[in-house]
């Protein structure tokens, strides 16, 4: 009996709301920047926060721009990245449910495994090791070894690239659906489990098509390890 397994040469991870439960430090950092500069619209704040789930820092900056426009503080951005540090990078992030037991697994297997993020390199990096996951893959990319941000699919096609591995024998796993789109784009089978957003219109469209959702990690395990 062939396992679900089998259809993948390579599983590319998305890693901060998929490996690490990190966007939520950053959406309390992000709150924390906007009360200490009194935004008075935090309706408008959370809407353009959504806005820069999945994206990398030069992207982020470009929705900071256009959501907030002449009120944006010129600091903001940096005050926002330096608490959200504080508790990402000067300890050790939490790891979602599941990751250790999914990932423990696919090493079991051999699978081969990669980090696409749109976090910098240096510090997903950090974040890897400090949480003793960096071991588990043979390659990271991060978002500023490309060009364009996710939901563009560059930063897949390098990972794939460098793994020369062929995108339809590649999965990836991810929560946002800037990455999920552009993991789709990237002609990659795609898990996604949501994490701050739910599934968005465009996203549940190409539900069948190359792509599924699911509850949590654990749920994916189990659906790796079932024989079809």
């Amino acid at each position: 009996m062939k396992m679900e397994l089998e259809k993948f040469d390579a599983i590319i991870f998305d890693m901060d709301g998929t490996l690490l439960d990190t966007e939520r430090l950053s959406y309390l950092a992000f709150l924390e920047a906007c009360r200490e500069h009194e935004f008075e619209n935090m309706e408008k704040a959370e809407a353009v926060y959504r806005q820069c789930i999945g994206c990398n820092s030069t992207k982020l900056k470009q929705i900071l721009r256009e959501g907030f426009g002449k009120t944006l503080p010129p600091e903001f951005y940096e005050r926002w990245r330096r608490i959200y540090s504080r508790d990402a990078y000067e300890k050790a992030p939490p790891v979602k449910p599941g990751a250790r037991e999914l990932l423990s697994f696919l090493e079991s297997r051999n699978m081969v495994m990669a980090v696409a993020t749109s976090t910098k390199y240096i510090n997903a990096i950090k974040k890897l090791k400090s949480t003793q996951l960096d071991h588990y893959f043979q390659t990271v990319v991060g978002g500023d070894q490309v060009e364009k941000s996710k939901p563009d699919p560059e930063i897949f096609q390098l990972t794939i690239s460098s793994l020369q591995a062929h995108p339809s024998r590649c999965l990836a796993l991810e929560d946002s659906n800037n990455g999920t789109l552009a993991a789709h784009s990237a002609g990659m089978f795609v898990y996604q489990i949501p994490d701050m957003l739910p599934p968005s219109e465009e996203v549940k469209t190409l539900v069948g098509n190359r792509l599924r959702i699911f509850t949590s990690l654990s749920a994916v395990l189990e659906k790796l390890k079932l024989q079809s």
